[in-house]
This record gives C-alpha cells, structure tokens and sequence, in this order.
C-alpha cells in the first residue's frame, strides 16, 4: 500500500458517530479495513441477554456493512478501484456454548 494512510477510530455502536467520523476527513476512502467484533461475557445461550445479542450483530454485522455500503457507493461515484476488507475471528467456526451469539 502505498500513499497517505488514515485510520480512523469510532464507536461502531453508534453508526452516525462512525459516519462523521468518515466524513469528516478531508480525503476520500480507497480502503476500508472492518477489523472491529463486540466480545460480551460468555455465557450459556440460556442467558445471553437481548441487550447483549443486538450489541455483538450491531458492532460485528450492521454497521461494517453500512459503512462498507457506503464506501462502495462513493468508489462507484468517483468511478475509481477500491478495496473492503473484512476481518473475522476464527471463533465463527468454532462451536461454543459460552459464546452462544456467535452461533
């Protein structure tokens, strides 16, 4: 990879703070790197909260893919290549009763 690199940090529980954040800079995206996973405290799928579940699909699913939708629709615009990245654990292909909202 060659040029100026940026990274930029955000909460990606909150996905208008994640947007701004995007926005904010002066250049535009050629590379996006969705390298972020919500760890919550194992536990048995029995008692995995509602509040714990919609915290790991937010951070681990919706809001990587609407930045990466967003990312791809500014590449298509500016009529230019890009890249998206996403980065997973290995604990996806693994079953575990502790970590029930990966299942």
């Amino acid at each position: 990879i060659s040029g100026n690199i940026k990274t930029i940090c955000a909460d990606l529980l909150n996905l208008d703070e994640a947007v701004k954040a995007i926005e904010s800079t002066d250049d535009h995206i050629d590379l996006l790197v969705n390298n972020a996973a919500q760890i919550t405290p194992q536990c048995s799928v029995l008692d995995i909260t509602e509040d714990e579940l919609n915290k790991t699909i937010k951070v681990n699913l919706t809001t990587p893919l609407r930045l990466s939708q967003m990312v791809a629709r500014d590449l298509i615009k500016r009529g230019v290549s890009g890249a998206i990245v996403n980065v997973s654990s290995i604990i996806s292909n693994r079953f575990t009763l502790e970590m029930p909202q990966y299942r």
